[in-house]
């Protein structure tokens, strides 16, 4: 029983990949960084960890203005919205 359960969990992780895919292609149409070379572009879910374990916060939380600036700090995100 132990044995079906792991190919269960393995079919549904490949799957989800998969799914992945398919969102990151969507991801490019609202997708606003404009880092050309990032690596994580369109990746939401990569670009938000990265920007967590640096504790910053991805493009997508900045208006257009900010976001420009390569801030990604919260006191940015901040400053951005008490204006």
């Amino acid at each position: 029983m132990r044995k079906d359960n792991a190919f269960s969990l393995r079919g549904a992780l490949k799957d989800r990949r998969k799914t992945m895919e398919c969102i990151s292609e969507r991801n490019k149409s609202v997708c606003n960084c404009t880092y050309a070379g990032c690596p994580r572009k369109y990746k939401c879910c990569e670009c938000l960890h990265y920007h967590r374990r640096s504790g910053e916060l991805p493009a997508c939380f900045f208006n257009s203005e900010y976001e420009r600036t390569y801030d990604r700090s919260i006191g940015n995100f901040i400053r951005m919205h008490a204006r």
